[in-house]
């Protein structure tokens, strides 16, 4: 149901039946849905511009629930930049991620999965913990290591 939900196209359908796939799928329980599909289908909704949908507090209390210790990072960052993308970020959720992500580091993250990570922060308005310094400190890393693969003249 969730991977469906992935493929609907906003000019096609009207914002009825969008909002009304988004209620089914409260309906059924979204607690049923692992963490890729979860973080597929949030992209999804914050691609058709669903801000208004009662999908994301839906989804944000299971996230709170649960432990972001079993999330891959490509899952993690797309539950983020689903968030950041319709405005709906909460402390709560940027305080447990950082925790995570101070707890697993950055090292493992493809370079655009940073990128959404900093988009996400960003658009949250997030200072008050230390994730500032660990992005930093990971693209010093990044490019100092780049750096000294370069061929010497």
């Amino acid at each position: 149901f969730a991977n469906s939900f992935q493929n609907i196209d906003r000019n096609q359908v009207g914002g009825k039946a969008v909002y009304g796939i988004c209620d089914e799928l409260i309906r059924r329980g979204m607690e049923n849905l692992d963490y890729p599909e979860l973080s597929r289908t949030l992209w999804a909704a914050a691609k058709l511009n669903l801000a208004n949908s009662t999908i994301f507090p839906t989804a944000l209390e299971l996230i709170q629930e649960s432990d972001l210790a079993e999330i891959s990072e490509q899952s993690l960052v797309l539950l983020l930049w689903s968030f950041a993308s319709v405005s709906q970020m909460s402390p709560s959720l940027m305080i447990k991620s950082e925790q995570e992500l101070l707890r697993r580091g950055l090292r493992r993250f493809r370079y655009q999965e940073l990128n959404a990570l900093v988009f996400a922060f960003s658009k949250s308005k997030y200072q008050e913990g230390e994730i500032w310094d660990l992005i930093d400190d990971e693209a010093t890393f990044r490019a100092s290591s780049d750096f000294s693969n370069l061929p010497r003249a």
